[in-house]
């Protein structure tokens, strides 16, 4: 954590509201990620991404940096989401666009990697929620082993185990259903 950022922290935990505005400002895109990840609508992850902020900005006085803001955030807003997900009784199904850094050829390059987007999520829905959510975490929100634990309330060797299966999983679909992307997709 930088010293502005424990800086502002402080201020915060003094009532400052402004700076609650800069971390806010700071991390509304991750904890948008992270909401719209989970429940697949925007607009409720519009609302839930506001209420882990007033749970954060309510809390902050537990923050005690043993871990980085972003990964303590970063918590609040999944189990906020959980909880609405388990309140609602909402399954999630919709897997992100992945992007292969492809220039802006319209043709059959950007056919190709849109059947590839679609293979891929296709793999990846038949993995179950929480296999699905630790893949998206590690790989694709690059978290590391540590702070997916922190996260999702797990240790870190059971977050080794839940990746490493979910990896043989996706390699036996793979495998088994689409032999064309085993070249394309590295696991």
């Amino acid at each position: 954590m930088s010293l502005d950022e424990e800086k502002l922290i402080d201020e915060v935990k003094g009532g400052n509201a402004n700076a609650f505005r800069t971390l806010v400002d700071t991390y509304k895109d991750l904890v948008f990620s992270i909401c719209v990840q989970l429940v697949k609508d925007k607009m409720m992850a519009e609302e839930l991404a506001q209420d882990s902020f007033l749970k954060a900005y309510r809390n902050i006085s537990s923050y005690r940096g043993e871990s980085k803001f972003s990964t303590w955030l970063y918590r609040i807003s999944y189990n906020t989401c959980l909880s609405e997900l388990r309140k609602n009784k909402i399954t999630i199904v919709d897997i992100p666009e992945f992007n292969y850094g492809v220039s802006e050829n319209y043709g059959e390059t950007n056919l190709i990697n849109e059947d590839r987007n679609l293979q891929i999520k296709s793999v990846l829905s038949q993995l179950k929620q929480e296999e699905r959510l630790y893949v998206q975490l590690f790989y694709l929100q690059e978290q590391s082993i540590k702070e997916i634990a922190e996260v999702c309330g797990a240790s870190e060797s059971n977050v080794k185990v839940k990746l490493h299966r979910s990896k043989k999983k996706l390699r036996e679909i793979i495998d088994g259903d689409y032999p064309e992307l085993k070249r394309k997709v590295v696991y």
